[in-house]
């Protein structure tokens, strides 16, 4: 399987996104509707960072399953059409994440109810995890990026100098 990070951007955002090495990066982690993502999102726009919803690595390769028409009962079947494909994770003009498979880009098609109803299945698996994880590390190695995510704190990024971990009041959990 290959993932890469795009790193094409237009010219007007180019400072935006071309940080050194030396810009941290940042973990956002907590529960699913802790507001990972619209915090997340806000702070790497303040910065000028980079945005990534680690959970759209997971939905991609979710769709990629559904599309392939892979036994979702079947662990080996999804890794295999999984491991086979080419995921492109990038960044558009407004430092926002994005996620291509063959040159397709399919961020706004990975919140649908077909993935949202196998989409933990999926993620479940040691292999596919183990693979988007070594993947999340790679990107959080470039600095400059702000994570949102369960686990990034704690698997994927671990130091706790950028690490935050977002709780929902217990009114609205």
């Amino acid at each position: 399987m290959l993932i890469r990070w795009l790193r094409t951007v237009s010219r007007n955002n180019l400072a935006r996104v071309n940080m050194t090495t030396d810009a941290p990066t940042i973990a956002i982690d907590g529960p699913a509707g802790s507001g990972k993502t619209s915090v997340g999102k806000m702070v790497a726009d303040r910065l000028g960072y980079k945005f990534l919803d680690t959970g759209l690595m997971y939905r991609v390769a979710t769709w990629i399953a559904v599309e392939a028409q892979a036994n979702l009962g079947e662990q080996a079947s999804i890794i295999s059409v999984v491991e086979s494909s080419s995921i492109d994770v990038g960044v558009n003009s407004k430092g926002l994440s994005t996620i291509s498979v063959g040159g397709v880009d399919l961020t706004e098609r990975l919140h649908t109810f077909e993935i949202d109803s196998v989409v933990s299945t999926v993620s479940a698996i040691p292999r596919i995890r183990e693979i988007m994880v070594a993947e999340q590390k790679k990107l959080a190695g470039n600095g400059g990026i702000v994570m949102g995510g369960r686990d990034i704190g704690t698997v994927v990024v671990r130091s706790e100098e950028h690490t935050s971990e977002l709780q929902s009041p217990d009114h609205l959990v």
